[in-house]
């Protein structure tokens, strides 16, 4: 019996140690999405996650990395694609991701459904 419990012990250690190791495999990765792009255009639209309607711009208009009143700022031009997770609505600002990968805020009446 002493020489079963010894052997299961060892078999729940060396699963809980794979767990822990395959746990890890994204430990230290770091976004280095450029926080300077102010051109976004690109046709290859990011679907990833929640972000999967794509909408493009109808107008030169502003982006901002957050919706506080000290947040950083950039232009997307007409015909700039950005993806949303739900119709645009009608509040000033809506959370999407770009072409690039970056998540930010856009005002949604400066969008259309993309063809």
């Amino acid at each position: 019996m002493k020489q079963f419990a010894r052997t299961a012990m060892v078999g729940i250690v060396a699963l809980g140690g794979i767990a822990l190791a395959s746990g890890c495999q994204n430990s230290g990765h770091t976004d280095r999405t450029s926080s300077s792009d102010t051109s976004m255009r690109g046709d290859a639209a990011m679907t990833t996650g929640r972000f999967d309607k794509g909408y493009e711009a109808t107008r030169e208009t502003q982006w901002v990395s957050s919706t506080a009143a000290d947040a950083e700022r950039g232009t997307l031009a007409a015909g700039d694609r950005v993806m949303f997770d739900h119709a645009p609505g009608t509040s000033e600002w809506q959370e999407a991701r770009t072409t690039s990968g970056r998540t930010v805020y856009v005002h949604p009446g400066d969008f259309r459904r993309a063809p």
